[in-house]
């Protein structure tokens, strides 16, 4: 990834965001397989079939004792999901954030909106039978419904009381709810009411299961409680003062199984009168197990991790793993063959288009952070610590390149023809080869180049090529790199990735939404950014004059945008995980991958049309719009917004560094119609800006933000 630094300063200031449907572009998970999203839930539907979820809506089906996994719907994109129970196969029901509960019908494929109330957060959910289910949240709050999730009706609520973090349902309408300050609750009517339970524990409970008259509870600094009685009484068992345990399960003949952080992996086989620690072989969070019978147990957790045991715990094998190294870039090699590199060394190649990997690490060598391949046997990889590796035989083996600059970051590389090549990276470094990467001399006497880092580089043809940097920095070159022209910036924002569509049409891309383009192979650039101050993007595709794809973090989360008119507006697309993304590329053509944090690397296809590419996608209406006004000394602002969808609003206060403050309002809006509001704030007398956001029942979503200046 071209520029990218650990300690990058993250610009914080929110702006007036343009309309943002939430699916665009679709994209798929093709490393970790089947994908690198946390997995919140697994259910085991008997001895053979089970099922796990993501948060992002992701449904993976087993039918072999959890062995091998496959997505069993798209998926990704589905909003905050917090907590699934499945009733079968193709029936679940899902809570999430902002009192939202979904229920899906065909595997996972959909997901309806059944409930969204705004508040609370529906952190949990079980079913007692086919039709009576429960879901408990923030502020002890408890819904039901007795329909198969098709409505809610909110039972208990304490707006000064613990957070509620599990329910467990069990048999003839015995329920427990467990959570924060240790509250343990039990209701004996299906949850139409329910009671306080005093209990020996003081600690946190975070997860809890009832089955048969047996009742566990766990929580944090090992906190094991059970009981035998439905959860009228209970005792405690401390396992580890260290371990924060989420997952829960209750087996056969007295089998136990509580997973936590660090891959920890308890278990009994006699109701909890001896235990022992299992070895996971993984130090990810293993937030959710379940006990399918017949010695078949599974856990899922953070990142994709997916681990099985046949023989009731007594070992456990690693049946899908979620990558622990980053990714910088990737280089398609020839067809079907990409190469992906990134910290550490790292580096996996694939020979079928990314639906299998092998990865390998190269001995002692530091963060790859670029590649660049003349044809399919020759090619360049640098990074960290003056790192230059050569290959010749498609990457299939390395030799390390003497840089003459151990101590500095290689961020970029380009071929201009079959001996002469450009690499650039920090402190101003430009090394330039003739004789195919054996000896590399440093590029000097550059009008205007101080100290500044050089982030990318791209070779039009044999002779023309540009060099993007740090402070707005772009450099051309019509020899082959020998000599270098600065070209007067349009912006003092870091520039960290450049693409070119062709010989003439580019575009580079960086800090605070830069995005700059030129018609003439970089001798003049105009702006087409995003809009957007608080991206910062590291990746970006070219595709047409019209087509433009970028992507990067926003406010620490990934963002991908796109432009069908030239830059003249962006669409944002739906998130398709918490990693960001430091790198774009086209694999093949109308095919797209982007890598980032965690091992990810997804795919997603673009279309052509007579030479021009297309991105499927719904535009906002463009009299969508929001603003807000102080009026004068007073603790009320004046908002007015129009949204191009219908459905539930929030309007949320944040400060000037980030920090989220309060919610100001919520209601509805319908597509189309302009609404004004006089809006309460208390939120402080500073710079403050707003950021209003309208989800529909379909799961898409619109945001819009302000800034209102010092009163």
């Amino acid at each position: 990834m071209a520029g990218y630094r650990p300690n990058l300063c993250i610009a914080i200031l929110l702006a007036l965001l343009s309309a943002i449907p939430s699916r665009a572009l679709e994209w798929k998970w093709n490393h970790p397989s089947p994908t690198g999203n946390d997995l919140i839930g697994i259910f085991a539907l008997d001895s053979s079939n089970a099922v796990a979820v993501s948060e992002f809506g992701e449904v993976l089906a087993s039918g072999d004792l959890g062995r091998t996994w496959q997505a069993g719907g798209p998926g990704i994109g589905a909003p905050n999901l917090v907590a699934v129970h499945a009733l079968d196969r193709n029936t679940m029901l899902a809570s999430g954030r902002e009192g939202r509960l979904w229920k899906t019908k065909d595997g996972g494929r959909t997901w309806v909106l059944k409930s969204s109330t705004g508040i609370p957060d529906y952190l949990s959910l079980c079913m007692l039978d086919g039709a009576a289910g429960l879901a408990v949240g923030a502020s002890g709050t408890v819904a039901r419904t007795e329909d198969g999730g098709e409505t809610w009706t909110r039972v208990r609520s304490d707006s000064s009381g613990p957070d509620l973090l599990d329910v467990a349902c069990g048999e003839g309408g015995s329920a427990l709810a467990v959570g924060d300050s240790g509250i343990l609750l039990k209701s004996r009517d299906g949850g139409k009411s329910w009671r306080s339970i005093a209990h020996p524990g003081k600690e946190v409970l975070a997860g809890a299961r009832l089955s048969g008259g047996r009742g566990l509870a766990v929580g944090n600094r090992g906190t094991v409680l059970q009981s035998s009685d439905s959860g009228e009484t209970w005792s405690v068992r401390m396992l580890d003062s260290n371990a924060f345990f989420r997952g829960a399960a209750l087996g056969p003949k007295g089998s136990i199984t509580v997973t936590g952080y660090e891959g920890a992996i308890w278990q009994s086989s006699d109701d909890g009168a001896v235990w022992k620690k299992g070895e996971s072989g993984t130090t990810a969070f293993l937030s959710c197990a379940a006990d399918a019978g017949m010695g078949v147990k599974l856990v899922a957790g953070s990142r994709g991790m997916l681990l099985g045991s046949q023989d009731g715990g007594g070992t456990w094998s690693i049946r899908r793993r979620g990558g622990d190294v980053d990714f910088y870039g990737l280089a398609p090699v020839a067809a079907g063959k990409w190469l992906a590199f990134g910290g550490k060394g790292l580096v996996a190649s694939t020979l079928d288009a990314g639906n299998t990997w092998t990865e390998w690490t190269y001995p002692g060598a530091a963060d790859l952070f670029a590649a660049s391949f003349r044809d399919e046997k020759n090619g360049i990889l640098v990074g960290r610590k003056g790192t230059i590796l050569m290959t010749r035989t498609g990457g299939s083996d390395w030799t390390q390149a003497e840089s003459g600059v151990e101590g500095r970051w290689l961020d970029g590389a380009a071929w201009c023809d079959s001996n002469t090549a450009i690499i650039v990276g920090d402190s101003a470094t430009i090394l330039r080869t003739i004789d195919g990467g054996k000896a590399w001399t440093p590029v000097r006497g550059i009008a205007g180049l101080r100290d500044q880092a050089l982030s990318a580089v791209r070779f039009l043809n044999r002779d023309e090529g540009v060099i993007a940097g740090y402070t707005g920095l772009i450099l051309r070159t019509s020899d082959k790199g020998l000599t270098w022209d600065s070209i007067p910036p349009l912006t003092h924002h870091p520039l960290y990735t450049l693409t070119f569509a062709n010989a003439l049409l580019g575009m580079a891309a960086g800090e605070a939404g830069t995005v700059l383009k030129t018609n003439d192979g970089g001798k003049s650039w105009t702006s087409m950014g995003t809009g957007e101050p608080g991206d910062n993007l590291f990746g970006a595709l070219m595709l047409s004059p019209d087509t433009a794809i970028v992507v990067g973090e926003r406010f620490h989360e990934p963002i991908v945008r796109f432009t069908l008119d030239g830059g003249k507006s962006w669409t944002r697309s739906a998130n398709i995980g918490y990693g960001l993304l430091f790198s774009l590329s086209q694999v093949e053509p109308g095919k797209l991958a982007a890598v980032g944090e965690f091992g990810t690397i997804l795919t997603s296809l673009v279309e052509f049309e007579n030479g021009n590419a297309k991105v499927r996608a719904v535009q906002a209406d463009r009299r969508a719009g929001f603003r807000a006004d102080r009026l004068g000394a007073l603790p009320f602002i004046q908002v007015g917004y129009t949204a191009p969808l219908t459905g539930d609003v929030s309007i949320t206060a944040f400060s000037a560094d980030g920090k989220r403050l309060a919610v100001l309002f919520r209601g509805k809006a319908i597509a189309g119609v302009p609404q004004k509001k006089l809006v309460s704030l208390a939120a402080g007398r500073g710079t403050l800006f707003l950021r209003l956001r309208v989800t529909d029942d379909k799961g898409g979503a619109w945001e819009a933000a302000a800034r209102l200046s010092p009163r």
